[in-house]
């Protein structure tokens, strides 16, 4: 199950991550193995990025290719995309941080909003598969609404958030120009003119 750190600031926040991260390390873990993943690059840059550095670790931003530099990686939920680490901390997993406020989540269609939230559902989802042994989630205020409920003052380790995959989208009311290709079907000819299609 993964570990909770529910605090009260967004300082709070870093240093809860500097310190699960630091003990992972002190413990064996190598940096390249543990990755701080967000919903985007902002939170990583402006505040766990250099909240690592000033307490002596050092980080990769993930970005088009996979860096060579040692150093705990830093990644977007987009970038984590076929990923593995032993070790994944989901930061900034708020309820003003995710889901992330795109223009479709906010539209007054209903249909584009579900879709929208659905897609950020899925893309949480992804994010947590990426952890091979253990996952951190780490918030400040209230949690995301794309969590499970958490009971107020749960702490590191206290109240497992079960993070499930998300239900299937509705299926579109327009069909998709190309069937899938489990459900194609072959095209049996028709006979012509009343000949026999068996010869």
């Amino acid at each position: 199950e993964p570990n909770v750190h529910n605090c009260t600031s967004g300082i709070e926040e870093e240093r809860a991550l500097v310190e699960t991260v630091k003990a992972y390390i002190e413990a064996g873990t190598s940096s390249e193995s543990i990755c701080v993943v967000a919903r985007t690059q902002g939170p990583l840059r402006d505040r766990f990025g250099p909240a690592l550095e000033r307490a002596g670790i050092g980080t990769v931003l993930l970005e088009q290719e996979e860096p060579r530099l040692p150093g705990v990686r830093m990644s977007t939920m987009h970038r984590v995309k076929g990923l593995e680490f032993a070790v994944v901390c989901l930061v900034g997993i708020s309820k003003h941080d995710v889901p992330y406020p795109t223009p479709e989540l906010r539209s007054d269609d209903p249909v584009m909003s579900a879709q929208a939230l659905l897609r950020e559902r899925s893309l949480l989802y992804v994010a947590a598969s990426r952890a091979r042994d253990t996952m951190h989630v780490f918030f400040s205020g209230e949690p995301s609404p794309l969590l499970v409920p958490i009971r107020a003052g749960a702490m590191a380790g206290a109240e497992p958030v079960p993070i499930r995959p998300p239900p299937r989208a509705p299926s579109p009311s327009v069909p998709p120009l190309v069937q899938p290709a489990a459900e194609m079907r072959p095209v049996v000819p028709t006979p012509v003119g009343g000949l026999r299609s068996d010869g």
